[in-house]
């Protein structure tokens, strides 16, 4: 893994496939790509006597979603964000 940094273009509704390129990279290198591909499906909600492997589970997927929505919302317009803020899911964002 390269540890060269990107730089996230500024996404304002145009050249998407040049922005979409550059923030794919960035997600691979962040290794959080396959959440994108629905590799990384959000787990059931635990319940409340399960064990700490299992409630990690779920820690674990949205720390991934947490890891991918920042750098699209860093890359996006801003207002286009404020239409997504709701969502913890990487992949709707």
């Amino acid at each position: 893994m390269s540890s060269a940094t990107i730089t996230i273009p500024n996404f304002e509704c145009t050249k998407y496939a040049h922005w979409a390129t550059v923030m794919a990279l960035l997600l691979v290198q962040k290794q959080v790509y396959g959440i994108m591909k629905g590799y990384n499906d959000k787990p059931e909600e635990p319940e409340v006597n399960v064990t700490t492997t299992e409630k990690a589970a779920i820690k674990d997927w949205m720390n991934y979603h947490g890891v991918a929505r920042l750098p699209i919302w860093l890359g996006m317009e801003p207002r286009i964000p404020t239409e997504y803020t709701v969502s913890d899911d990487a992949k709707t964002v």
